[in-house]
């Protein structure tokens, strides 16, 4: 918006006009008129000399040269830009405090990751050197783990093995009774089984472990690294319940055939509304794929119980993934902090550079220069436009102001 004037910017533009341009002398009563505008001034000398082109170039530099003047001489105007000076100085030290105080935070975040990055460093030394010693708390883990999914793997046996021959292979007698919890939990499903044949048998037998081969991809789902896994876990997950699902409704329709047969009116047939309904279906569902779930749970413990024996290798992975991401935070910040340092230093030599014109003897308001010349132009080229000037002169007189306010802002 404004600038300083140097003792040597410029110092050949404060020359009088004529003697840059000794061919072309002013006219007389060519000084601009109080109250009167640039516009018009600019209308007014361009009509005085009918539009010449080599004129435009001597008054410009005039115009420029009586307008510094001016403001050289006004007190007003000194003071009204040092006063913006002043304000322009201070926004800028708020933005260095500012910026200050954003790096001694960033300082502070860096001192407490690299804290952290020592403690992981130290734990992580740690498990290294404790690598290939009995984990006792791993031992715990996998005797507890252990006995729980021995107990849980002979009910999933009793259940599945119950269902199976309650859904499929159970045929009741006209004056049969079967509940929910013989139909989940029957101790004759064997011996009937074996009755009805080998097929039969070694069906009962083998269906609970179509359930523990589900249990056992679950933990091998839950291994896997990148996003994938659970999306394949939940289609595990929902084929596992649709399973149940099926076994349930098989069971409540055994049960309810029973009954129906039983009562001297005939009864509709059983239907997927009807099992939603009844409490018998979801007892099964639950009964079946809760326990399921924790099975998969308890063995996957077990697994990594297990790796964990005699290796830190578990933890080891997990403090090296957490360092990992420490470092990656502490690149982050550095980078934050070289470059608000390079924005303080930007500032800092904005300020410098604002000080410099401050202590200057006098101050150049420049854009109120820049806007005196062209609204002086304008009306210049207006005047020409009136005297019939052709575009190509316009044109010419155009190329002639862009080049003469280039010299003279230097």
């Amino acid at each position: 918006m404004w600038d300083l004037d140097g003792s040597s910017q410029n110092e050949t533009q404060t020359k009088s006009p004529l003697s840059q341009n000794t061919s072309i002398p002013f006219i007389a009563d060519d000084n601009k008129q109080e109250n009167e505008t640039y516009h018009t001034y600019g209308l007014r000398i361009c009509g005085r000399v009918t539009g010449s082109i080599p004129a435009l170039t001597p008054y410009l530099r005039k115009i420029y040269n009586n307008e510094k003047q001016q403001q050289y001489q006004d007190k007003a105007t000194q003071e009204r830009l040092r006063h913006q000076l002043q304000q322009e100085i201070n926004e800028v030290e708020c933005d260095i405090s500012r910026k200050e105080t954003q790096k001694s935070g960033l300082n502070v975040r860096l001192d407490d990751i690299e804290d952290k990055i020592a403690d992981t460093q130290k734990d992580l030394n740690q498990a290294k050197a404790q690598d290939g010693e009995v984990n006792k708390m791993a031992r715990v883990k996998l005797v507890i783990g252990s006995l729980i999914l021995a107990l849980l793997t002979i009910y999933l046996f009793i259940f599945y093995s119950s269902t199976f021959y309650s859904a499929f292979l159970y045929q009741p007698d006209p004056d049969s009774h079967l509940s929910v919890g013989n139909a989940m939990l029957n101790a004759r499903a064997y011996s009937e089984a074996a009755q009805m044949g080998f097929g039969s048998l070694v069906f009962i037998i083998t269906a609970p472990i179509i359930f523990l081969g589900l249990g056992y991809s679950l933990h091998y789902f839950m291994i896997q690294k990148g996003n994938i896994k659970w999306f394949k876990i939940c289609a595990l997950l929902f084929v596992t319940l649709t399973f149940d699902c099926i076994l349930a409704y098989k069971i409540g329709e055994v049960i309810y055939n029973i009954w129906a047969s039983q009562q001297w009116e005939s009864q509709p047939p059983f239907t997927m509304g009807m099992a939603i309904r009844d409490i018998n279906f979801w007892s099964v569902i639950f009964c079946g794929f809760i326990v399921y779930l924790i099975w998969g749970i308890v063995f996957d413990m077990i697994m990594t119980a297990y790796e964990d024996l005699r290796s830190n290798k578990h933890q080891i992975n997990q403090l090296n993934l957490q360092l990992d991401g420490y470092k990656v935070q502490k690149n982050q910040i550095k980078q934050d902090i070289v470059s608000i340092d390079g924005e303080i230093n930007s500032l800092l030599s904005q300020k410098n550079g604002l000080n410099h014109r401050l202590n200057n003897s006098v101050l150049v308001d420049y854009t109120r220069i820049r806007n005196a010349l062209s609204d002086f132009f304008a009306g210049w080229v207006n005047m020409m436009s009136g005297l019939g000037h052709s575009t190509q002169a316009q044109d010419e007189a155009r190329r002639i102001y862009e080049n003469t306010i280039t010299q003279l802002f230097v």
